[in-house]
């Protein structure tokens, strides 16, 4: 298994107001975006594809503080904003990067979910997650035993995840990502 990568992004509004966007892309069984045998070419994530999962939240998830969050979930993101900050198309301000982590587990169910990831330079916790009439409910349970990533999946993974093309737009490896801010 190939873990996932998250992103908590500041989306400043052109009147002013902030909020953050929490983006997953979830792990992965079948190697996208890794090296298969020897040969084989790269499946590079499409930065087009909608699929990160994606919730707006008014406060850093990624600090201790953050035990209970509110969320509202909002249609999937294109993959592009897992290495993306600056203007948003269309006029809807801009983003910056403020914290990135990793996905272990995502498990989705009707009207729940969970989610064992960690943010860098924290510890790997469980985010359980309940959609209500006002929208998603969180609650960080406690904290996991560290992740280990085999070197082999770090190897084959890691070192070849990326969008489009490396050289413009390369998300490096697992300990570049996560100490790029």
């Amino acid at each position: 298994m190939i873990p996932g990568r998250m992103v908590l992004l500041e989306h400043t509004l052109p009147d002013g107001e902030v909020h953050f966007d929490w983006l997953i892309y979830r792990p992965s069984a079948q190697g996208v975006g890794v090296v298969g045998e020897v040969g084989e070419a790269r499946k590079p994530i499409d930065p087009e594809a909608r699929e990160l999962l994606s919730f707006r939240v008014m406060k850093r998830i990624d600090r201790p503080a953050a035990r209970r969050f509110a969320a509202e979930r909002m249609e999937n993101h294109r993959n592009l904003y897992l290495a993306y900050s600056g203007e948003v198309s269309g006029g809807r301000g801009s983003v910056r990067t403020v914290a990135r982590g990793l996905v272990v587990q995502v498990e989705e169910m009707d009207g729940a979910i969970a989610i064992r990831a960690l943010f860098a330079r924290a510890s790997p916790y469980l985010w359980a997650g309940s959609a209500g009439v006002d929208g998603w409910t969180f609650q960080r349970g406690l904290k996991l035993a560290p992740l280990r990533v085999e070197k082999a999946s770090a190897d084959a993974g890691f070192a070849s995840w990326h969008l489009g093309d490396a050289s413009s737009n390369s998300i490096g490896l697992a300990s570049d990502w996560l100490s790029g801010l």
